[in-house]
């Protein structure tokens, strides 16, 4: 199911041309044909596409999307974009009523994995995209395994990450360790390259008065994250992704997990966390480490925009090193929250060339300049990061993002694995965190909630 990402090349830099002209001769480029182009081959009618997304309070990529936008009716005249934005809990759990009413959007973000997406094909509320990825050649853009994490499911919506494509992702996010470099230096200490070097430099902040990781409880993402890293660090990411798929075997009830769950524990036990941990989501701990504060913070790079203040050359993200030497880079890396057209919409095929110029290699350039990963990035984007002026943590979580799509290995969020499983997990992790739960007790919860679902699914 991995492969690695089609090298396409990139638009460059020309010799002598800035920044800002480079933006727009790129966003000329995303274009279909002239500026007196109209949408999808309609030359009458004034069309308005409602395009809703779930990125509230992403000030970054949303000021990355509005050039977009703009630049999509410039070169559309007869579009105008009526682009709403609701934050992700909001859209999550409104997106099913909505897309059931009369007046849908002609463009959603929906969720990926089997809580969301997984409801909606099954209620045939989405379309399915292969004929226009086909047009458009979505796969010479995206490597087919990003495609089946962020949007290929089964038309019965019971097996994820093949069949049908119903959602495309324009940004990537991918969790990884954030470190603080100059806090490290002042400790003696080196980079981690293996998972022992990096809970002896947990050890070592820790005995010099320094938060080893930042980390937030009370809205469950941080929980999962941190557990699903060191369970692919202590065993595989192939092993993790055979649980989040339900392969032959699969359980959560096994020797691996609750080893895992005693290493969460351990750290727990002795102090590696922010005190308090249970009382902060992840906006405040994040804030507090884009701050100066703490050593590591087990993190997305969806948080790019926060750690780009004094501290952004300070800061950098690297994939939780593994404990075997020579494992390729591996980190929970999807697309962000992927795009989809649903049944009911009233423009598809303008929504499908809409898509289509959001996820274009130009318009992932406008979006690197508004510190964003793309889900089409390629190295030569690295060229374009470097002439854009884009350094620290930006440009690393961007430069690591490619490292692990094209050489290394995406896993999906463990989450997806039922839809009630980021309640379960969360849950779970903070109650194992805080002594409440036996790491036996932890494996037999979580498998209570797997083995069931994949016993309903068949």
């Amino acid at each position: 199911m991995r492969t690695t990402l089609t090298r396409l090349r990139a638009y460059r830099l020309l010799p002598g041309v800035g920044v800002a002209a480079a933006l727009a001769v790129g966003l000329a480029a995303c274009g279909s044909g002239s500026s007196n182009a109209t949408a999808a081959g309609q030359t009458t009618g004034r069309i308005t596409l409602v395009v809703q997304n779930g990125d509230g309070g992403e000030t970054g990529l949303l000021a990355g999307y509005a050039k977009l936008n703009a630049a999509f009716e410039r070169q559309h005249p007869n579009v105008t974009i009526k682009f709403v934005t609701k934050n992700f809990t909001d859209l999550v759990n409104t997106l099913k009523l909505q897309l059931s009413g009369p007046n849908p959007p002609d463009l959603t973000q929906v969720n990926q994995g089997y809580a969301s997406m997984g409801q909606l094909v099954t209620a045939h509320l989405l379309r399915p995209l292969d004929s226009y990825a086909n047009r458009y050649g979505w796969a010479s853009r995206q490597s087919a395994g990003l495609l089946g994490i962020d949007g290929r499911m089964s038309a019965t919506g019971k097996t994820m990450g093949s069949g049908v494509l119903w959602g495309v992702s324009a940004t990537g996010a991918w969790v990884g360790l954030w470190e603080n470099k100059k806090i490290l230096a002042s400790l003696g200490l080196s980079q981690p390259t293996s998972f022992t070097q990096f809970e002896a430099d947990l050890a070592a902040a820790k005995q010099h008065g320094v938060i080893p990781i930042q980390y937030g409880a009370s809205d469950g993402g941080e929980s999962i994250w941190i557990f699903e890293s060191i369970l692919m660090a202590e065993t595989s990411p192939q092993e993790v992704q055979a649980l989040i798929e339900a392969q032959p075997g699969a359980s959560f009830d096994s020797a691996a997990v609750v080893r895992a769950a005693q290493t969460l524990q351990q750290w727990a036990d002795h102090g590696y966390f922010t005190p308090g941990f249970a009382a902060y989501n992840n906006t405040d701990v994040f804030a507090k480490f884009a701050a100066g504060h703490g050593l590591f913070d087990v993190n997305g790079s969806f948080n790019t925009g926060v750690a780009t203040g004094q501290y952004v050359d300070e800061l950098t993200m690297l994939p939780v090193p593994s404990s075997v030497a020579g494992r390729p880079p591996a980190a929970i890396a999807t697309g962000d929250i992927a795009w989809a057209i649903p049944t009911g919409s009233s423009h598809a095929a303008v929504a499908a060339e809409y898509l289509n110029y959001i996820t274009s290699p130009a318009a992932a350039n406008v979006l690197i300049a508004a510190d964003q990963v793309p889900a089409t990035s390629n190295r030569d984007q690295l060229d374009y990061a470097r002439q854009a002026r884009i350094t620290g943590s930006p440009y690393d979580a961007l430069a690591q993002w490619i490292e692990v799509m094209d050489s290394g290995v995406p896993v999906p969020y463990m989450d997806w694995s039922t839809p009630t499983f980021y309640n379960t997990l969360s849950a779970a992790v903070t109650e194992l965190a805080s002594n409440r739960l036996t790491p036996q007790a932890f494996a037999s919860r979580l498998q209570a909630d797997y083995g069931a679902f994949v016993k309903q699914r068949g």
